[in-house]
């Protein structure tokens, strides 16, 4: 008898046990299963798909392959078949992360992820802001507003005030001028134009301004420049002779000739400029001119004399002297 009762319990668990693995295996091929849906609900699939990967890592408690749900068919959008997007390889996944203990875990969990927002992003699929904690947040800001650097924080002085309200009234005279504006285009034509006017006027200023002061340093320079070219001369006669007395011809002619360069400045033949070389102050001298003849004797004999090293004698300086009392009497 009890053998028999013992051979009837192990048939009813053995059944049992069928029962239960052809319920597993029909829930899983029906899992498998495409679902005819539209194209809005794979998005909508692959959202929760995202999710559930980002729990999952989080948490292995949440790892359940059954909430992956059934393979989708997904609507061509160019009219041409639907095609089918199969779930396995997440189905697999997911079971095999609920142990915690998985190697390379998370790198499998935050791959697939990936995989998912690829997806996503083939299909159209916007990405929603991520949620912020703002108890969280604002704790953050609170730690770092209670720094020291913020501890010497103060409000906006009155000059700051002032600025901001000076570039605030600023700010809508020009808004008030385009608003204005729209309803009159002639005005943007008118202000560039007035503009440019005024900026032409203020050159024309400007320029009668230096040609003016121009005109009053002509007037002005004639007696001045040449009480000093005349003085200038003088001292070089001057110290000609003193040379001439001491019997040094060569520095007494050399003198003649500068006394006799600044006598034709005060003449205004040219205007002073202490850079030319005789050369230069003769060819600045018209050959009609009545100083051209002496001036250039003079300049030969100083190019002889001073500049050639031949030595000078009474005669040289007297022939400098001449020359020199011709200029000042032409």
């Amino acid at each position: 008898m009890r053998r028999l009762l013992s051979h009837r319990f192990r048939i009813e668990v053995i059944f049992a046990l069928c029962l239960a693995v052809s319920a597993g295996i029909a829930q899983t091929s029906s899992a498998q299963q495409p679902s005819a849906g539209t194209l809005e609900g794979y998005k909508a699939h692959l959202s929760l798909l995202s999710e559930l990967v980002s729990a999952c890592n989080q948490n292995p408690s949440v790892c359940d392959p059954a909430k992956v749900g059934g393979n989708d068919r997904v609507p061509a959008r160019d009219g041409k078949a639907a095609f089918e997007v199969h779930w396995s390889w997440l189905w697999d996944l997911i079971l095999k992360a609920k142990d915690p203990k998985l190697a390379d875990r998370e790198k499998l969990l935050r791959a697939a992820g990936e995989r998912l927002q690829e997806q996503m992003r083939e299909a159209g699929v916007e990405k929603s802001a991520p949620r912020v904690d703002f108890k969280n947040a604002r704790s953050s800001a609170d730690k770092v507003l209670a720094a020291s650097e913020f501890r010497r924080v103060t409000g906006n002085g009155l000059r700051d005030r002032l600025v901001a309200k000076f570039f605030d009234w600023f700010s809508r005279i020009f808004g008030g001028v385009s608003t204005f504006a729209r309803g009159a285009p002639w005005l943007g034509p008118v202000i560039m134009y007035g503009f440019l006017l005024l900026a032409f006027a203020g050159l024309v200023v400007w320029i009668f301004r230096i040609l003016d002061r121009q005109r009053l340093a002509v007037r002005m320079e004639p007696g001045a420049a040449i009480t000093h070219s005349q003085e200038t001369s003088r001292s070089w006669a001057k110290l000609a002779e003193a040379a001439a007395a001491s019997g040094e011809w060569r520095e007494a002619v050399h003198a003649l000739y500068w006394a006799s360069i600044s006598e034709l400045e005060a003449r205004r033949v040219w205007r002073a400029n202490n850079v030319r070389t005789p050369r230069e102050y003769l060819r600045l001298v018209s050959p009609d001119a009545p100083q051209y003849r002496p001036l250039r004797a003079l300049t030969r004999s100083l190019e002889r004399i001073w500049y050639g090293f031949a030595p000078a004698v009474r005669e040289d300086y007297d022939a400098a002297l001449a020359v020199y009392e011709e200029l000042r009497s032409a």
